[in-house]
Formats: structure tokens, sequence, C-alpha cells
């Protein structure tokens, strides 16, 4: 009969064969070990090293295969840390991964690396933690590098951290019915500033859409001596700060 071998998404080869059974563990020796030979074995199995038709498939094989097939690549915002998750179907020669990092999706910079698994022919979990990720918007990929320098890259894995470095300033102008202040933030953002009492009613509001940097705010309200709350919200933080009037 004729049996067709696909292999991570690869046609490697398509023969007439007998019986012929694909083993990954023996593909795995077969790809890194010495070549494979003639064999007087009556049914040679596929990746075991021997037989007339194997030398075929081994040599086709070594040109064809990726060393690591990557099944899936995410990240997620946890807090004040990005996570990021991947996972293997099978290694083969496989060093390790560097995570890369950008804050433009163009310009990357090595981040850190995590050591892989060499040769593995089942699935393999990977896990990175970016502890101090970068303020607004993150661009990950990572970058495969087998034992004979080799290299891969893969696909971009976008986390947007908001404003967690968001700034919050208050000048009060006494007199002017104005409570005027700054906010610093690090990306575009649509947000909404409170003005508060101490027991937490609401004396005024502005809502506004803050460009990344310094961003100047003036709300109309009168205020007494006393101590007040100021209130910013946005879909991914809040922040309050207390000032006296």
């Amino acid at each position: 009969m004729k049996t067709t071998i696909i292999l991570s998404g690869f046609l490697v080869f398509s023969m007439a064969a007998k019986s012929q059974i694909l083993d990954p563990s023996k593909v795995l020796l077969d790809y890194n070990g010495p070549d494979a030979s003639a064999s007087s074995d009556a049914s040679p199995n596929w990746g075991n090293g021997y037989g007339a038709n194997n030398v075929a498939f081994i040599a086709a094989l070594r040109k064809q295969v990726l060393p690591v097939e990557l099944i899936s690549f995410s990240g997620k915002k946890s807090g004040q840390v990005n996570i990021l998750s991947w996972k293997t179907a099978f290694e083969i020669n496989n060093s390790r991964f560097e995570v890369l990092r950008s804050e433009d999706a163009k310009s990357f910079s090595l981040l850190s690396f995590v050591l892989g698994k060499g040769n593995s022919s089942v699935s393999s979990s990977y896990n990175f933690i970016d502890q101090n990720p970068l303020p607004g918007t993150n661009y990950y990929r990572l970058r495969q590098v087998d034992f004979n320098g080799k290299e891969s890259l893969s696909a971009v894995v976008v986390i947007e951290t908001g404003l967690n470095s968001t700034e919050l300033t208050v000048f009060s102008a006494w007199g002017t019915g104005l409570v005027k202040g700054s906010v610093y933030t690090p990306v575009n953002s649509a947000a909404t500033i409170h003005v508060l009492d101490v027991s937490g009613r609401e004396l005024g509001s502005l809502s506004l859409n803050l460009q990344k940097g310094d961003n100047g705010f003036s709300i109309p309200v009168n205020l007494q001596s006393g101590i007040y709350i100021l209130s910013l919200r946005s879909p991914s933080v809040a922040v309050r700060k207390k000032f006296i009037q």
C-alpha cells in the first residue's frame, strides 16, 4: 500500500511500504544519531534507524522537520505583573526560549530566557512572569534557539498594562471656584475625575480623554475649608488622593 508520512504539518515522505509505523521516540534517536543504514529486517519501523527505505526517510526528516512545534503562545496581565504561557508538541535539539519584549512592536530586546527540554516527543508547557512590565502596551515574542545555533521567532503577543503608573497631582485654587490639578499617564485613556468629601459624597466631576504624558485639568466646584478626596477612574485603574482646601 502507499504510505504518506506527515510530521508537524510537513509532508516529509511518501512511498510504497509494508506495515511501516512511525515511532516518535525512535525518530528523535534517528534525527540526532548516526545515519540510518540498510537492514535485512523484513518489516522495519519508521524511525528505528534500520531498513533500506528508512535511509531516505531520515534524510528527508533532517531537512524538513522543525526543531520545535509551538502549539500555543499567550499572555495576560495579573495584578502588577504579566504572565506568558506557551506549549510545545515536541522538541528536537531545543536549547532555550528567549523572551523578547518591545514597546513599539518594532524593536525587541532580550528580557530573559527559559531552558528547553532538549529532545522530547511529548507536549511540554512553559511559563514566564515579567515582574516589571513596561507602562502601557507590552509586545512579547519568543525566539527559539537550538543547540547548533539555529533560531526561529514566534508570533507577537500583546498585553495592555493600563494606567498602572498614573500620577495624580492636586493644587486647589482658593476662592476661584475651581479644583485644579494634573495627571501623568504613560498611555492614552478615557478617564473620569471626581471631587469627594470625606464621607464619599460627590461634589464635582470631570470626564476627559487623557493623552500620554502630563494632562492639566480644572473642575468647577466651590469648597469650604477642609479635607477632600480627588478620585480618578479609567477602565484599567483607580487612583485616589487626599488634599486640603
